[in-house]
């Protein structure tokens, strides 16, 4: 993100939800992130009936945490099982 010129304007994710509105969306947020605060993940799980929010207890940002890591497989899986793949 950061090397591609932080390509997203400010809430231009929540802004345009209804292009997504049909996918489905799991989010998996450290509880210590300090780079994506947790309200931001709040505020887009909010706003769609569809959104899972993993909010994961010992972790902060990057996907090498035990923890996170753990979340996005779970996540991958649960998509697989549902057929999304």
């Amino acid at each position: 993100y950061f090397v591609n010129n932080l390509f997203l304007k400010e809430n231009e994710i929540l802004e345009n939800l209804g292009k997504i509105a049909d996918l489905p969306i799991t989010i998996v947020q450290g509880r210590y992130d300090m780079i994506c605060p947790i309200i931001s993940a709040k505020l887009l799980a909010d706003s769609g009936s569809e959104i899972v929010l993993n909010i994961i207890d010992d972790a902060g940002h990057s996907a090498m945490e035990p923890g996170i890591r753990g979340g996005l497989v779970e996540a991958a899986n649960a998509f697989r099982d549902k057929g999304h793949f």
